[in-house]
C-alpha cells in the first residue's frame, strides 16, 4: 500500500510539473522585428539590447521633467525596412542625433532617454516586458 502511494504521489508530481511546464510563456522585451511587423512607422532605436519608442504622445511622459544628461549615443544610420538594424540605428531620427538619459532622473535604470532634433528634446521610452 505505501509504495502504490509513493508511485501515485510521483506520478502526480511529474504531471503537475508537465502542466506547469506548458504553461510557463517566455516573457522578455520586444524585439526591432517583432515591433515593425506591427507597425512598419514605428520610431524606434536600440540601445543596450532594449528597444525605445517615440514617447512624445505618451501622457504619464509628458508629465515628467526632461533635462538632458549623459550622452549615451549617436544615430549613425537611418533603418530602411530591409536587413540588419545595427546597434546605432533608428528608423526615424537622422543621422548625427544625439542620445541622452534624462538629467533629472537619479535612477541608474530610468525608461527614458532623450533624443535632441533641432534643439527640440524628444522622449524615448524603453520597451520593457516583464
Amino acid at each position: 500500500m505505501r509504495k502504490l502511494l509513493v508511485i501515485l504521489v510521483f506520478l502526480l508530481g511529474a504531471c503537475s510539473e508537465e502542466s506547469a511546464s506548458e504553461q510557463i510563456e517566455t516573457i522578455g522585451s520586444p524585439q526591432v522585428q517583432e515591433i515593425l511587423e506591427k507597425n512598419p512607422q514605428a520610431d524606434i532605436f536600440v540601445y543596450r539590447a532594449i528597444v525605445y519608442s517615440n514617447a512624445e504622445e505618451v501622457d504619464w511622459v509628458q508629465t515628467v521633467e526632461l533635462t538632458l544628461g549623459e550622452e549615451v549615443k549617436v544615430i549613425e544610420s537611418e533603418y530602411g525596412g530591409t536587413g540588419v538594424f545595427g546597434q546605432y540605428a533608428a528608423t526615424k531620427l537622422p543621422v548625427g542625433t544625439k542620445i541622452y538619459k534624462n538629467g533629472s532622473d537619479r535612477s541608474e535604470n530610468s525608461s527614458i532617454l532623450i533624443a535632441v532634433v533641432n534643439d527640440t528634446l524628444i522622449p524615448y521610452i524603453g520597451l520593457i516586458e516583464g
